[in-house]
């Protein structure tokens, strides 16, 4: 296996997603090639940061909420505007009869 192979799995691989062969290939990879090896462990490290730091703040209630409540009015003005015929004098419409 070449660096640009593992690197191409390297993801994969930290999120323990390859197959037992493709693991141990980018494992062996990883233990021989120390460039490869540098930017692996930025990336595990990396995750981890990521993950502890997300878990130790919460988003307040009150912002959930309100990101919800938007989100149901898009979905109610979605099914409004399909359920209505377009205006014909929008600047959206693309229906030409000529």
């Amino acid at each position: 296996m070449d660096c640009r192979e593992a690197l191409l799995k390297l993801y994969h691989y930290l999120d323990g997603e390859l197959d037992p062969s493709e693991y141990m290939d980018v494992e062996q990879h990883l233990h021989n090639c120390k460039g490869c090896f540098g930017k692996a462990e930025f990336e595990r490290i990396m995750k981890e940061v990521v993950k502890k730091r997300c878990q130790k703040e919460r988003s307040p209630e009150h912002l959930k909420d309100r990101i919800m409540e938007l989100i149901h009015q898009i979905d109610i003005n979605s099914e409004k505007s399909q359920s209505r015929p377009a205006d014909k004098d929008s600047p959206f419409n693309t229906f030409n009869p000529s």
